[in-house]
């Protein structure tokens, strides 16, 4: 009996064999590698732009702060008939002092807890639109000193102002004390003065030296300094706070 012959298999086919086990773990090793990358990269990429949209949301908070003060400082003095007498009335208060009839800006410095602030104080006509910092008009149907005070609440780190009416701090319109921006920790005011009568501003002081209405009426502009908490204290552990530095010009005392 003829035994049939076996059938030929191709060398290739031959030589095909499945990964040996060395093969597989350095497979692996090379994956486990790349992963990781990928994964550092991504945590370093969401970290970065956490650490942006912090920045970015103390500037609009830097922004916003600075655009309350600098309006009510430029409507510091002002009244509507600018061919009659002022008629800025005065005001008093026991936290953050007394105003005389006709004077538009005052200040005081820290003292102890209690923030330093900056008043400013107008006229206002009826239906004439201008904005207190809280966002009132004067709809009483005849005219009315607005006294806004800019502080700091220590407690909860903002921003606050008041709005007094006709001197009268107890009909303030709207919220007592409105926050206005958060993440602040403190605030410096100083005041550049003409010392000489000479109509430039010659000298910078703070509070404490402006201790009569004709001394308030020597400003000539006013440097605001808010300091603010630094939402990635955390990472730039030099920087508690940022400071955001403001000089405004009194638009009506030239």
């Amino acid at each position: 009996m003829k035994r049939l012959p076996s059938p030929s298999v191709p060398g290739s086919a031959r030589r095909q064999q499945g990964f040996t086990l060395i093969e597989l773990m350095v497979a692996v090793t090379i994956g486990l590698v790349v992963a990781m990358g990928f994964a550092v990269s991504f945590v370093n990429l969401k970290s970065t732009w956490g650490t942006q949209d912090k920045m970015s949301q103390l500037q609009d908070n830097e922004r916003l702060a600075m655009a309350f003060l600098t309006t009510s400082v430029e409507e510091a003095g002002y009244y509507p008939n600018p061919l009659a007498a002022s008629t800025v009335a005065g005001s008093t208060d026991a936290t953050y002092g007394a105003m005389a009839a006709g004077q538009g800006l005052m200040g005081t410095v820290l003292n102890g807890t209690t923030s330093a602030s900056l008043s400013t104080a107008y006229s206002t006509a009826s239906g004439d639109g201008i904005l207190t910092c809280q966002g009132g008009t004067n709809a009483t149907g005849g005219a009315v000193t607005i006294r806004n005070v800019f502080h700091v609440d220590t407690t909860k780190h903002t921003l606050n102002c008041l709005v007094y009416a006709n001197g009268v701090t107890t009909t303030a319109p709207g919220a007592p004390d409105a926050p206005l921006v958060s993440n602040v920790d403190s605030m410096d005011v100083r005041y550049a003065i003409d010392s000489d009568a000479d109509g430039s501003a010659d000298t910078i002081v703070d509070a404490s030296a402006l201790t009569t209405a004709a001394a308030w009426a020597s400003v000539k502009s006013v440097r605001v300094t808010l300091n603010f908490i630094n939402p990635n204290a955390g990472v730039d552990t030099a920087h508690a706070t940022i400071p955001w530095v403001q000089t405004i010009n009194l638009m009506n005392n030239r």
